[in-house]
């Protein structure tokens, strides 16, 4: 019989990407808490689309020059 050592993933990220980690210390969020949580995820993706777009603006604007 073999055994298996029962070992955690490890996940790499990039190093600008930020990871919420929802743990069984943390699991009891109060609504405030959760709220930011959302709001500070939503205004990352805001700003990751604001910039996609402003580059494919300019790469636009150099492929029409």
């Amino acid at each position: 019989m073999t055994s298996h050592k029962r070992s955690s993933r490890r996940y790499r990220k990039s190093p600008d990407r930020r990871v919420w980690v929802f743990s069984e210390l943390n699991h009891d969020l109060t609504p405030d808490q959760l709220a930011k949580v959302i709001a500070s995820a939503a205004l990352e993706q805001a700003r990751l689309e604001r910039e996609a777009k402003r580059q494919r603006e300019l790469d636009a604007q150099e492929n029409a020059t």
